[in-house]
């Protein structure tokens, strides 16, 4: 796949590539760091709301989440709602849930409290109810740090691309010492971005899928 990557790269002669970090740089597993239930909250209800509004995300963060709390009846939970680089929002005992970034908490007018961390926090709601956040820690697949070594090797740019907040990019572009990379991208948004950097850069788009 890779391959495929550097070869079209070159036969085009071009010099940028564009990834999105959540989708290809990260591993299927993320670690807890932290349950930090609001007041009055339980670690319980938390983790309940938490795990009933992803139980139909097949995102790499919702199944995180559904072990952490364990097994759930995806018919429990309904009028599902996904929107990219966001967070997802449902229906579960007849209350609206929610669990995303904070971008979901200011589109749906729920007050929070915003932490600032190099780790993923997603923010847990009922209704209008602020209920905490379960911090989870962004795990490097060893391959993707290969694949991206071997495409540097190559003389060829990196331009990352996520929805993940300005800090957690700047920890893990640094690790990948990747200069330009864009953050706080929901779905739309980078759409946005890809078209306006092809249109820059003649750039290339790595598709999980196709390989390219």
């Amino acid at each position: 796949m890779l391959e495929n990557i550097l070869h079209i790269l070159k036969i085009k002669e071009n010099k940028k590539i564009i990834i999105d970090l959540d989708d290809i740089l990260t591993t299927e597993n993320y670690k807890l760091q932290n349950i930090k239930p609001a007041d009055k909250v339980s670690e319980e209800e938390l983790l309940e709301t938490a795990a009933y509004a992803e139980s139909n995300s097949e995102h790499n963060i919702a199944k995180v989440i559904i072990d952490i709390y364990g097994k759930v009846n995806k018919n429990f939970a309904c009028e599902f709602l996904e929107e990219s680089g966001i967070g997802v929002k449902a229906k579960y005992n007849f209350e609206k849930v929610y669990a995303g970034n904070r971008k979901l908490l200011y589109k749906n007018n729920i007050e929070f409290t915003q932490i600032q961390t190099e780790d993923v926090p997603i923010y847990i709601a009922k209704e209008n109810k602020y209920l905490g956040y379960i911090l989870l820690k962004i795990q490097i697949d060893e391959n993707c740090m290969e694949k991206v070594n071997k495409i540097k090797d190559n003389k060829l740019d990196i331009i990352l691309i996520s929805g993940y907040s300005k800090s957690v990019m700047e920890n893990i572009a640094s690790k990948f010492n990747i200069d330009e990379y864009y953050y706080s991208l929901d779905g739309n948004e980078k759409k946005n971005k890809i078209d306006e950097l092809v249109s820059k850069y003649d750039a290339i788009v790595y598709n999980k899928k196709e390989g390219i």
